[in-house]
């Protein structure tokens, strides 16, 4: 999962080409991913690679008319899709990143979106004065913020 959240990332960077580029990144690397999850060794997986490449798989060339479908982009299970980017250097989480919008967001900002209700699998908590965003403790992992 962190392997497809950098992909993301670097896919979301402002870029020069003309989104072909872009495209052939998110279309080999969710065939990456796929084929990683399939063959647990590394000889394995470079067969498969090796064979996805070599059957026309992979895009190889920008003018490939294939096209990377945002439906298909895989986003992390549950209710939301907000990861941690960066923490203090007490361990206090303070920006985060929500996969689902491309949007970044400090602390606060999160805080003040959780109040107008954009993320229910979330809460806030004050300590010391200052509002931290929390998972609510609903017993899932798959809302718990790094």
């Amino acid at each position: 999962q962190v392997a497809t959240l950098l992909g993301w990332m670097n896919e979301l960077m402002p870029s020069s080409d003309s989104g072909r580029g872009r495209n052939m990144d998110l279309w080999n690397n969710e065939i990456g991913r796929k084929l990683a999850l399939k063959h647990k060794t590394r000889k394995a997986l470079l067969a498969a690679i090796k064979h996805a490449l070599e059957s026309g798989q992979l895009i190889t060339n920008l003018s490939d008319d294939r096209a990377y479908g945002e439906a298909s982009v895989p986003r992390p299970e549950g209710e939301s899709s907000v990861v941690v980017l960066q923490e203090s250097e007490s361990g206090s989480n303070q920006w985060f990143f929500d996969l689902t919008n491309s949007k970044t967001m400090s602390r606060e900002e999160f805080v003040r979106e959780i109040e107008a209700g954009h993320y229910p699998s979330y809460g806030i908590r004050r300590l010391k004065g200052t509002e931290y965003p929390v998972s609510k403790r609903d017993k899932s992992a798959k809302n718990n913020l790094g």
